[in-house]
């Protein structure tokens, strides 16, 4: 099991750079992680919150856009977590989603509305009635089988920035020094 420490080291060179709202986590075999705080957690859904307003009036584009912004900017000042917080960032990732198919939910308005969208869409008539109909709010809906097959995660790529995705894209495996060759 991994534990968390606290860093002490007696050299001033020794001393990690400071990242705020970070854990530091010390593995078994001897390697430092680098984890997000919880209170970074929380203030990030709560600009989550705020930028995907359950009254959202303007398009799905729009809202993706504005979020795809905010977290590129947030991925590159978080990108030095290790790879401990992958986890976490893909629980980020379809949390963000499922507000954003909740979203879509209430922009439809009316159940039958619902209804005729998602069959256009594909989604068989069973499933789409069942989420249209289902007497219980849109966050709930938003998770229903039939959104979820309408609205997947491969249909957010090139849509919405995936935190996932952009900490991989930043952080690219390092040869080790085995597989260099000298020239």
């Amino acid at each position: 099991m991994d534990a968390i420490a606290r860093l002490t080291l007696r050299r001033p060179t020794q001393l990690p750079r400071r990242i705020p709202h970070s854990i530091f986590l010390l593995r078994q075999d001897g390697q430092i992680g680098v984890l997000l705080s919880a209170k970074t957690e929380r203030r990030l859904a709560a600009i989550v919150r705020q930028m995907t307003p359950s009254n959202w009036g303007r398009s799905i584009t729009a809202c993706m856009d504005g979020l795809s912004r905010y977290l590129t900017g947030w991925m590159a000042h978080y990108r030095l977590c290790s790879a401990d917080a992958i986890k976490g960032l893909g629980v980020i990732d379809a949390h963000i989603r499922r507000r954003i198919r909740a979203i879509i939910v209430r922009q439809r308005k009316r159940p039958r509305f619902l209804l005729r969208h998602l069959l256009a869409l594909g989604v068989g008539r069973s499933a789409a009635a069942g989420a249209a109909y289902c007497g219980r709010g849109a966050w709930h809906r938003s998770n229903r089988p039939a959104l979820t097959r309408a609205y997947p995660p491969s249909w957010f790529i090139g849509r919405l920035v995936s935190l996932k995705t952009r900490w991989e894209e930043l952080n690219t495996p390092q040869a080790s020094h085995q597989l260099s060759l000298a020239l």
